[in-house]
């Protein structure tokens, strides 16, 4: 089983670095975090990589539409699943148990931010 690095980012594939390029620029992604197996550290060779894409309040609504999410992930021929969702929905689930937003909380690794540290909760 390979571990995640002890220190800083954990490691990502190229098509992965792409999604969330894709992510930045197709969708403002104002955040993106890595979670599951891979964030962990508790992934196998095959695992795919888990992506939660925080966008801003005012994205248009496609930005969450699953077929824009599947576009991207094509487009980067990325091993990954990605989700998406608006910034005040993450903030306000992420202590509600069962929820997306409550495990990027718990477990999630932010590999992408576009805000400046005083505007982060």
């Amino acid at each position: 089983m390979k571990q995640q690095p002890q220190h800083g980012q954990p490691e990502l594939a190229p098509e992965v670095e792409r999604l969330v390029e894709l992510c930045r620029t197709e969708l403002g992604a104002l955040e993106v975090y890595l979670f599951g197996s891979r964030a962990r550290g508790d992934h196998r060779e095959d695992s795919d990589y888990d992506l939660l894409a925080v966008l801003p309040d005012t994205a248009p609504l496609e930005a969450e539409h699953p077929m824009t999410l599947f576009r991207l992930r094509r487009q980067s021929r990325a091993h990954a699943d990605l989700f998406a969702v608006r910034r005040q929905d993450f903030l306000g689930a992420r202590s509600v148990v069962n929820t997306l937003s409550y495990c990027v909380a718990c477990e999630g690794v932010r590999i992408y931010t576009a805000m400046r540290a005083t505007e982060q909760d």
